[in-house]
């Protein structure tokens, strides 16, 4: 049993269940997708223009769609209207509208096209990140270099955030001698309350871990991965799957995860006993197997989270 990196969504607009499930396919940039840009207002508001016909753009699906859609304009609307939505991919036939994601607007990218493609796609230039590859330690004060390992990678510290459930706050402390880039990420997404509507906890394994997203629609996730510096203990915290984020879990055995090894990047730990205590809670909180039993356990209701710079409390 690993932490199974479940909760990430699909791409392909397709139908059905074929959104979530992974593949390998062609994707390809392409002068199509860039006619699809459509410019912001630079107030917030992103203004709707006609889209390209016969092209489906790829991204991460915010939103399936529901088959009440008529009009490419209407689609649009809804992607302007709802947050993380930048990719907007429509068809006239069953009225479908599948509203996504992509970490650079500017730059679509086309997952199909041609005449026999039934999709009008457009790109609204809205939630994402403007400046990624900038170091997020100018907003956080995180420095050290990503290279190195132990104090040589911490800068100066300690450094704390919460995640402020309905449940109360979860106090972390971020652990850059750990890993230096999460921490920037995680950092900066706190620096500028970047969870919006995206940040949520919705695995639950009693004894074993509480599972979450940290993506932000407007930070630039993390992309680098380092092998733990030791074998996970109960209340660290690591990226799921061995991935580079942004799901995450912590983990909570009473032993230490020897069957983890050194696969995960770990990049923090729960800050107090109180912290602790209420990761239980939720963990305790309603749950179901929706894959029948001996599989993963998710909460019945996702629980949206946002997160903040802390002030630093004693570690356990």
């Amino acid at each position: 049993k690993d932490d199974g990196g479940g909760g990430g969504g699909g791409s392909s607009s397709g139908g059905g269940d074929s959104a979530k499930k992974e593949g390998i396919i062609s994707v390809v940039a392409s002068s199509a997708a860039q006619a699809a840009v459509t410019n912001t207002d630079n107030g917030g508001g992103a203004k709707c223009g006609e889209g390209t016909a016969h092209t489906e753009l790829w991204g991460d699906v915010v939103e399936a769609a529901d088959g009440k859609v008529r009009t490419a304009a209407e689609c649009c609307g809804r992607c302007a209207a709802t947050a993380g939505c930048n990719v907007w991919v429509h068809a006239e036939e069953g009225g479908q509208c599948w509203l996504k994601h992509t970490d650079d607007p500017t730059a679509p990218v086309t997952h199909a096209a041609g005449a026999g493609v039934p999709w009008t796609s457009g790109v609204l230039l809205k939630d994402y990140d403007p400046r990624p590859g900038e170091a997020a330690a100018a907003a956080t004060t995180i420095t050290g270099d990503s290279t190195a390992t132990g104090a040589a990678a911490a800068g100066p510290g300690p450094f704390y955030i919460n995640l402020v459930t309905p449940e109360g706050p979860i106090k972390i402390k971020l652990r850059p001698d750990w890993h230096v880039d999460s921490v920037r990420y995680v950092g900066r997404v706190a620096a500028e309350r970047a969870c919006g509507k995206s940040c949520h906890l919705y695995r639950t394994e009693p004894g074993f871990l509480l599972q979450g997203t940290l993506r932000s629609f407007t930070v630039a996730a993390n992309k680098k991965t380092q092998p733990g510096p030791k074998i996970m203990e109960r209340g660290e915290i690591g990226w799921a799957g061995g991935g580079a984020g942004p799901d995450f879990f912590i983990y909570l055995g009473e032993r230490p995860a020897t069957h983890f090894g050194h696969d995960h990047t770990v990049w923090g730990t729960v800050a107090d006993a109180p912290s602790l205590a209420l990761v239980e809670r939720i963990v305790a909180l309603p749950s179901h197997t929706p894959g029948g039993p001996g599989t993963m356990r998710f909460l019945k209701d996702a629980m949206y989270f946002d997160i903040e710079e802390a002030q630093g409390v004693m570690p356990i």
